[in-house]
C-alpha cells in the first residue's frame, strides 16, 4: 500500500493541493513562479493543516525549503516561520528564531517550548532545506539545513497532546517576517 504523505509547492495554493487554510489567515501571500510569497507582520498570520491518515506508518519526515528575506523579532524568541509534523501524538515543530541573539533553527513542542536549538544562519537571503525525522520508535527527532545534521533531541522530551498525524506549515507569532517558500513536504518516516 502506498503510504500518505502531504505536499505543496510553489507553484500550486495551498488549498488547492488539499491543505486547510487556518481561519484566520491574513499574511500577504502570493504566488510568483515557482514561489510562495509571504509576508507577515507582528499582527498576522498564514499557515495551513493537513491530517494525514492515521495508522500504517511510523514517524514522520518534515521538510521546508524557505528563505527568509528580512525579519523583525516580536515578544519571543520566533521568527514565525515553521513546519510541524505530529506522530505518535507528539507534535514537533522545525521554527527558525534566535537563541541569544544567534539565528538558529529551532526544535519546538505544542506548548511552544523549545526543545532544542541550533545556530543556523539563515539571514542570508536563500533558500534553504530544513528536513525533521522524527522517530518515536527510536526516540530520536533529527534536524538537517540543507543536508548538514545539526542536532537532535528526544522525541519524548514533546509534549503529548493527544492529537495523531497532524502537519502544518506557515509563518505565525508576533515578529514580522518576509519569506519565500519552494516546497513543504511530509512523508511518513516507514
Amino acid at each position: 500500500a502506498e503510504l500518505p504523505s502531504a505536499s505543496v509547492s510553489g507553484l500550486q495554493n495551498p488549498v488547492a493541493e488539499g491543505w486547510t487554510a487556518w481561519a484566520s489567515n491574513s499574511a500577504a501571500i502570493s504566488i510568483r513562479g515557482d514561489r510562495i510569497s509571504l509576508q507577515k507582520t507582528a499582527t498576522t498570520n498564514s499557515y495551513w493543516q493537513q491530517k494525514l491518515p492515521a495508522g500504517g506508518f511510523e514517524g514522520l519526515i518534515t521538510q521546508m525549503q524557505v528563505g527568509v528575506t528580512s525579519y523583525t523579532l516580536g515578544a519571543d524568541q520566533f521568527i514565525g516561520v515553521f513546519v510541524t509534523g505530529t506522530p505518535a501524538q507528539r507534535a514537533v515543530t522545525t521554527q527558525l528564531g534566535e537563541t541569544g541573539g544567534v539565528p538558529s533553527v529551532l526544535l519546538v513542542d505544542e506548548n511552544s517550548t523549545v526543545v532544542a536549538s541550533f545556530p543556523f544562519d539563515f539571514t542570508d537571503g536563500e533558500i534553504h532545506t530544513y528536513r525533521t525525522i522524527i522517530d518515536p520508535v527510536a526516540d530520536i527527532v533529527v534536524v538537517k539545513a540543507d543536508d548538514q545534521v545539526l542536532g537532535s533531541a528526544a522525541h519524548t522530551s514533546f509534549a503529548l497532546l493527544g492529537v495523531q498525524s497532524r502537519c502544518m506549515f506557515g509563518a505565525m507569532g508576533n515578529a514580522a517576517v518576509a519569506s519565500v517558500w519552494e516546497s513543504v513536504t511530509v512523508h511518513p518516516l516507514r
